[in-house]
């Protein structure tokens, strides 16, 4: 997604380490973070991947997503129209 040349990647919070910041920078790209903070306890995680087992986290997995999620750069919360609605805003900003 481009949005008044800006780029958008979508990463997973604990994959952010596989970004390329040196080189992102070298090119006057300065990345930021965005953390959707939709999911807030395990109930809800384990509604929204079906119950699928390997695919459930464990409380600490939880809460270290909940962890990288709320120390990025900028944190949205809220149902899905919010969400997009602030995304939009910051993009655009």
């Amino acid at each position: 997604m481009r949005s008044k040349g800006r780029g958008v990647s979508v990463y997973h919070a604990g994959s952010t380490q596989l970004l390329p910041l040196d080189v992102l920078r070298a090119h006057g790209i300065a990345p930021i973070t965005v953390g959707l903070d939709t999911v807030h306890d395990l109930d809800e995680q384990r509604r929204r991947v079906g119950r699928v087992a390997d695919r459930t986290m464990t409380p600490e997995d939880l809460a270290a997503e909940q962890h990288m999620v709320r120390h990025a750069d900028h944190v949205l919360c809220g149902d899905a129209e919010t969400v997009r609605r602030l995304f939009l805003q910051l993009v655009d900003a």
